[in-house]
């Protein structure tokens, strides 16, 4: 004979046996809609009457790969809209599963301007997911490289004939392409400025340049600058060491930032430390992972770093990094620093 703490007891273990199978039910439902759901904001916090810029860095590392994607968002005054730019879209698969989520969360549905800053495909490989989804690419631009310079890393880097495949899917979209280079450190080009916000390309150089030779085509990384009413921005894509030491002395302290985007993942063969000195950057976003960001191949930036003060957010650590933009207060940067754990207590 039961009595009644048993029954009660057991009645309160068979409700909840019975919500654990609810629970679960709804969970395996819901893991082939979400996949990677747990990784993107669960709100986008509207915009403030002040702010005018939002530059979004996504994790799309969670396949323990490096690859590069920044997503600029401005309030166009004179056309009374917001405006997003996109500079690489990282690997196919990747923008597929987290990137194109992290787009939909964030009530992104259209990129007026994609800019890949070099081909390789942990760069421009998630043109396609985008070109393949309801986001709507207007125009991108997107440099060509020589042949035998793209020859010169197969199989393991640069696909010529995947990049011309990637180039006609898009005009075939209606997407509108051009090549951009600018050779003359003297004679940057503005790409878009909008009161005290403008994004310039410094140096974009052809395969073969006149001071550098044939570059590699990390080196023919875009090399942009985006400066806002209290961030600077140093964007570098996956620049290379000769690249680096060329503009390290060629424009010194013109490269000067706040902000800098780690050249090449902060991995081995990135820019050199002259470059990282002459921007001395008070802060700076990595596009890594746990494994390599705190491996031997990062180790002269992740010092370089640590030794210059510079506050570091790897993302493939993190997670999602927005920095909000106000045109009266100081920027705020939107993390998980919850989520992050130094290479000390990996």
């Amino acid at each position: 004979m039961l009595t009644e703490s048993a029954v009660t007891t057991r009645g309160m273990r068979d409700r909840t046996l019975a919500l654990i199978g609810v629970l679960t039910a709804i969970v395996v439902a819901s893991v082939g809609l979400t996949a990677c759901s747990e990784q993107v904001p669960e709100t986008n916090p509207p915009w403030a009457d002040t702010e005018y810029l939002r530059v979004h860095v996504p994790d799309l590392t969670a396949n323990a790969r490096q690859q590069d994607s920044y997503v600029i968002e401005y309030r166009d005054t004179e056309a009374g809209e917001r405006r997003v730019v996109m500079i690489d879209a990282g690997n196919e698969d990747d923008m597929r599963e987290h990137g194109l989520v992290y787009l939909k969360v964030h009530g992104i549905s259209q990129i007026d301007e994609l800019y890949v800053t070099h081909p390789h495909k942990d760069h421009y490989g998630g043109v396609r997911a985008l070109l393949e989804s309801d986001v709507e690419i207007k125009r991108l631009f997107m440099n060509i490289p020589l042949e035998s310079q793209c020859g010169r890393e197969v199989p393991w880097g640069c696909d010529y004939p995947h990049v011309l495949e990637t180039i006609e899917l898009a005009q075939s979209n209606g997407v509108e392409h051009a090549e951009i280079y600018v050779d003359n450190l003297s004679a940057p080009q503005e790409l878009w400025s909008e009161d005290s916000l403008s994004l310039t390309l410094l140096f974009a150089p052809r395969g073969q340049h006149p001071d550098l030779g044939t570059t590699d085509i990390n080196d023919m990384s875009l090399i942009m600058r985006l400066a806002a009413n209290g961030l600077s921005y140093m964007l570098v894509g996956d620049l290379n060491h000769a690249g680096g030491t060329y503009l390290a002395k060629r424009l010194g302290d013109a490269l000067k930032a706040d902000v800098l985007q780690a050249p090449h993942h902060g991995a081995e063969g990135a820019a050199p430390n002259e470059f990282l000195q002459a921007v001395d950057p008070d802060h700076a976003i990595v596009s890594s992972f746990s494994q390599l960001w705190c491996s031997k191949r990062s180790e002269r930036i992740r010092h370089f770093l640590e030794r210059n003060g510079t506050t570091t957010r790897v993302v493939g650590m993190q997670g999602d990094l927005m920095i909000r933009h106000f045109k009266d207060d100081d920027p705020v940067w939107v993390e998980d620093r919850g989520r992050y754990t130094g290479c000390d207590t990996n």
